[in-house]
């Protein structure tokens, strides 16, 4: 019959196993300590980062909130004009639009006379429109011309 008591080589090789298990064990809690150790470290120094980046961050706000109060004092006196300078700021994106420009020199169809662009004259309501150009003639003669009598 076999001896349920386990002989000397057996205990030996048990103790030596757990004493392994232990040490592996303590390594890999010192292992996951300094890890956690790195981690702390890099975390502290992210937050200082971005703590700094805030602190900036404010500091812009700031200059551009005394900017927008200084120029907002100074555009208190344009307030009631605002109509006028949105009205005006129409009439010159709708000039760019159009095939020729003040001073521009043209030739009035379908006799080729030379002409100087001196003014434009849009007029129109919600549901038609004109628009003619005002050209100087070499003769010194002023005449309203539509855009489609003039020739670059």
């Amino acid at each position: 019959m076999e001896n349920p008591i386990p002989t000397n080589p057996e205990v030996k090789k048990f103790k030596l196993g757990r004493i392994l298990l232990y040490l592996l064990l303590l390594g890999a809690i010192v292992f996951l300590a300094i890890k956690l150790r790195q981690s702390e470290t890099g975390r502290s120094a992210h937050t200082r980062k971005m703590e700094k980046q805030i602190k900036e961050q404010q500091q812009f706000i700031q200059s551009l909130q005394q900017t927008v109060q200084s120029q907002g004092s100074q555009l208190r006196e344009y307030k009631p004009y605002q109509a006028v300078i949105r009205a005006a700021a129409l009439r010159d994106s709708i000039y760019k639009l159009l095939p020729f420009s003040f001073g521009e020199t043209v030739f009035i169809m379908p006799d080729s006379i030379r002409a100087t662009i001196n003014a434009v004259h849009i007029s129109g309501n919600a549901s038609e429109y004109s628009i003619k150009y005002l050209v100087r003639t070499k003769k010194g003669d002023y005449q309203t011309i539509s855009i489609t009598d003039l020739k670059k």
